[in-house]
C-alpha cells in the first residue's frame, strides 16, 4: 500500500496548531509571500505618506509652481510600483532557498532565509529607502524653490 507522501494528488498537511500560517516551514507558495507583503502594504503607505505629506506642509511655506499635488499623486504611484520589487526578492531568496537546500546547505541557513525575519529586513530596508527618498527630494525641492537673496 502507497503512503500518503507518495501520492501526488493528497492534498497538503495543515500547519501544527501554534504556528502562524503566513510562515509555515518549507517552500513559501508565491501567494503566501503576496499576501504577507500585501498585509505590510499599508504600514508602508501610512508612514511614507506621512513622510510626504510633512514634505509638502514645508514646502507650502514657499511660493510652488502649479502642479505640486499632481507631481506628488505620480510619486505615491510610484512608490507602490517599487514597493513590488519586496515580495519580488523574497520570492528569488525562496528560490535560492530551495536550490542551497537542494545542495545540501545548512538548514538553519535556508530557515533563516524563509523566516519572517527576511520579510521584515526586506520590508525595513525598502521602507528607510523610500522615507530617505520623500525627504530628499523635499530637500531638494525646498532649495530649488527658496527665495534668493538680493
Amino acid at each position: 500500500m502507497p503512503l500518503a507522501a507518495d501520492n501526488p494528488y493528497a492534498p497538503p498537511s495543515a500547519p501544527t496548531a501554534g504556528t502562524d500560517p503566513l510562515f509555515v516551514s518549507g517552500p513559501d507558495p508565491w501567494k503566501q509571500i503576496a499576501r504577507r507583503w500585501e498585509l505590510l502594504r499599508l504600514p508602508f503607505n501610512l508612514i511614507v505618506g506621512l513622510c510626504g505629506l510633512v514634505v509638502l506642509w514645508q514646502l507650502s511655506r514657499h511660493q510652488l509652481p502649479w502642479g505640486v499635488l499632481e507631481l506628488a499623486f505620480v510619486y505615491g504611484v510610484a512608490a507602490n510600483g517599487c514597493y513590488l520589487i519586496g515580495p519580488l526578492g523574497e520570492m528569488y531568496l525562496n528560490w535560492l532557498a530551495d536550490i542551497l537546500a537542494e545542495r545540501g546547505w545548512l538548514q538553519p541557513v535556508v530557515r533563516l532565509i524563509r523566516s519572517e525575519h527576511s520579510t521584515m529586513a526586506l520590508f525595513l530596508v525598502g521602507l528607510l529607502f523610500s522615507v530617505a527618498l520623500t525627504f530628499a527630494i523635499g530637500a531638494v525641492a525646498a532649495f530649488t524653490f527658496l527665495p534668493t537673496p538680493n
